[in-house]
């Protein structure tokens, strides 16, 4: 799979703070690096839960949406 729509910088400034967050950095690193004045912006609206609960559950919805079913295990 690609990208193939248009996207924007602010997607990539969520991107970053999930990603960073799913990494084990701290908050006070995604603060600062996403420059927000207090953390509770940066965890509220910049970053989402990634567990591997919730990957595996994204996983199986796209396994059933593009009918891949050759791989039974969460990846």
């Amino acid at each position: 799979m690609k990208i193939t729509d248009p996207f924007g910088w602010h997607t990539l400034r969520h991107s970053l703070g999930t990603l960073m967050k799913a990494n084990g950095e701290d908050v006070k690193t995604i603060q600062e690096t996403l420059r927000h004045a207090n953390f509770k912006v940066t965890m509220d609206v910049y970053t989402q839960a990634v567990t591997e609960v919730k990957r595996s559950a994204h996983n199986r919805v796209v396994r059933q949406i593009l009918g891949d079913s050759e791989n039974e295990h969460d990846t």
